[in-house]
């Protein structure tokens, strides 16, 4: 019986356990410090036990952010899942190493992701593995578009993918929030794989328009700052592709008004003092999330579109979209079902101890088909057909 522990009782905690709770003979223990995330993350398991009416959960309330306290927690079970703010992945990792539990999480930071693979020789051994950087994008990205090329004959991907509401917003800034901080993704630089040769492009930039087969509207792509440098470093050392880059999808008109955030400096992390007698002091990207925050509205019907292009000299050589939307039965969003299947697939392949000890990312690790097996047949348990939609894979 494998026993997983998810480390965050928010919205990505709590789907992460509906999704392992699927075979019945799991116990899974769900942590956060804050009272509130863990009453709501019993009340929506409770309310979906009709999927798992044999499951076994447990809640817990208490800081994960002190090294001994995270240590007991984790001690004792087979895989601990970070379900975290990045900034925390590194310290939960460590603890785990130091239990010997096998460890994975959502990723996103190049520099935790870094100091984590750094943990490798440490890792190994304590016979335990480390997979971090997983979710929809990074993540299942990384995985297709890494794998799928060594496949075919390419010589350039580009992967799109966007959380958007289902309509069109009609506030400035033509944006719903479906996921976490918005405005981190616009910060700093993203390197892209151009002529073969790594480049960093400051963010957000290179915008294009771009079509989605299914829908009436064209929507806008640009890059923004993604986890993307370890399968652009891969394909650059292969040579085959010289092409590859990612891109966020938006409703057409939200580019211009990041933009003008990031000319004007709002997007800057360097503390500035203000005029006048009293010297007050504040950063503007703290200023900018906080109002972005507090007057976006949020999402209600949201839904996820995921596109790779795979083309030979400019010719489309292979294409894999998926979208999909908020279930309204079990008031799973589009991000939690995208974002918390993979990660669900990689902690029950940890579990059942079908990868080596060490740390590596999933692209390097866990074969394409199979995640996308576990996701179709998780798919199909959990939502109607009309929800989720597979093209090319």
């Amino acid at each position: 019986m494998p026993r997983y522990i998810i480390l965050g009782a928010g919205r990505q905690g709590r789907a992460l356990a509906v999704f392992l709770a699927r075979n019945q003979n799991a116990e899974i223990s769900l942590v956060d410090r804050d009272h509130v995330q863990v009453r709501e993350a019993h009340r929506e398991i409770k309310d979906l036990s009709r999927f798992f009416p044999d499951g076994k959960f447990s809640f817990h309330i208490t800081n994960v952010s002190d090294p001994s306290f995270l240590r007991k927690l984790i001690r004792g079970h087979d895989v601990c899942i970070s379900a975290l703010p990045h900034q925390l992945n590194l310290g939960a990792t460590k603890a785990a190493i130091a239990e010997g539990v096998h460890f994975c999480d959502y990723g996103f930071d190049t520099k935790i992701i870094e100091a984590q693979l750094a943990l490798g020789h440490e890792a190994m051994n304590a016979g335990v593995t480390i997979v971090p950087n997983n979710g929809i994008a990074p993540g299942l990205s990384n995985i297709l578009a890494w794998q799928v090329a060594q496949e075919i004959d390419c010589d350039a991907v580009k992967v799109y993918v966007g959380g958007l509401s289902q309509t069109r917003p009609k506030n400035a800034a033509v944006y719903e929030e479906t996921f976490g901080n918005l405005l981190e993704e616009y910060v700093g630089t993203q390197p892209i794989l151009q002529e073969g040769e790594l480049v960093n492009v400051p963010v957000p930039s290179r915008l294009e328009r771009l079509k989605i087969a299914g829908f009436a509207h064209p929507f806008e792509a640009f890059l923004t700052n993604s986890a993307t440098l370890s399968v652009a470093t891969r394909f650059k050392d292969g040579g085959k592709v010289r092409t590859f880059w990612e891109k966020t999808i938006r409703y057409n008109g939200h580019y211009k008004v990041v933009s003008a955030f990031r000319e004007l400096g709002f997007l800057s992390k360097r503390r500035m003092y203000l005029r006048g007698a009293n010297q007050e002091s504040i950063v503007p990207f703290e200023l900018a999330t906080e109002l972005f925050s507090r007057i976006l509205p949020k999402c209600k019907s949201d839904m996820l579109i995921f596109q790779i292009l795979f083309e030979k000299e400019r010719r489309l050589a292979r294409k894999i979209l998926i979208v999909i939307r908020s279930d309204p039965a079990s008031g799973l969003s589009a991000m939690q079902i995208a974002t918390s299947i993979p990660v669900a697939v990689v902690a029950e392949a940890l579990a059942a101890k079908k990868m080596t000890p060490g740390a590596s990312l999933p692209e390097f690790w866990i074969n394409h088909r199979d995640v996308m097996a576990e996701f179709k047949k998780i798919c199909a348990k959990f939502f109607d057909p009309g929800l989720v939609s597979f093209e090319g894979i």
